[in-house]
Parts: C-alpha cells; structure tokens; sequence
C-alpha cells in the first residue's frame, strides 16, 4: 500500500493553499445591478455592432463594439479613430446606433440632443411670427 512521505504531503497542502488563495484574488469586487444590466446588454449585442454609450458625467463614446469582458469592454470609437476600453461601473446607458453627426464639431451627437435642439429651434421661431404678428395689429 502507498505511503505518502512527510515532504509529499507538505508540498501538495503547499499547492492547495496556493491554488485557493489565487483563486481568491481573482473573484475582486461585485458588479453593481446597474453595470450588471449594462454588461448583459453589451454582451445581447454582436460585435460589431453600432452603438453609442452614455456615461456617467462624462461625454458619450459613438463606435462600434469590439469585445464584451467580465468587468470592461472595447469599443471602436469612430470620432476619435481608436479603441476604447470602457468599464461597465462608468456606463449611464447604451443605445443602438450613432446617427447624428455635428459637422461643425465633426463629432458625433446624441440623437435625443439632436431632437431637443430642434424642437427648441421651432419653437422659437413660432413665438417670433406670432409676435411679430401682434405686433403689426
């Protein structure tokens, strides 16, 4: 029958603790459910794909998605030619597409900003016809 010696013994309890503290060090700190929604949707999208990402007090990214990881993922940033890793944490909201663009910029926009700033636009010259429709009576 086998007989483990004493030194066998020590260096598999050795590669045990070594294994379990490792394995440890690898899990770091949960995702919030907001980032976990945000990786879910990342993850739903082919690569590829057209997006644009809204974040948290910074400006947005316009790109195409590259590659979805456990706690960032890369986009092709087609404004400023380059990939980006962005974090999951750092993410408001992820919308298809990039549609606007801002020629006077050369940046892409926020379809929404787009929308307000036109709806915004009409409504301005609205109140000047009809003021100046009061005001010739």
């Amino acid at each position: 029958m086998f007989r483990p010696t004493r030194l066998q013994v020590m260096v598999v309890t050795g590669l045990f603790l070594c294994a379990s503290v490792a394995q440890g060090q690898q899990g770091g700190a949960t995702l919030s459910a907001s980032a976990i929604k945000i990786r879910y949707r990342i993850r739903s999208l082919p690569p590829g794909e057209e997006v644009t990402i809204l974040m948290k007090g910074r400006p947005s990214y316009h790109g195409d998605l590259r590659e979805a990881g456990d706690r960032s993922f890369s986009v092709y940033e087609v404004d400023e030619k380059q990939s980006v890793t962005i974090q999951y944490e750092d993410v408001k909201k992820v919308s298809p597409g990039y549609r606007g663009y801002n020629s006077v910029t050369s940046r892409h926009v926020n379809p929404l900003h787009s929308r307000i700033a036109i709806v915004a636009l009409a409504g301005a010259l609205v109140a000047i016809v009809v003021a100046v429709a009061v005001a010739k009576d």
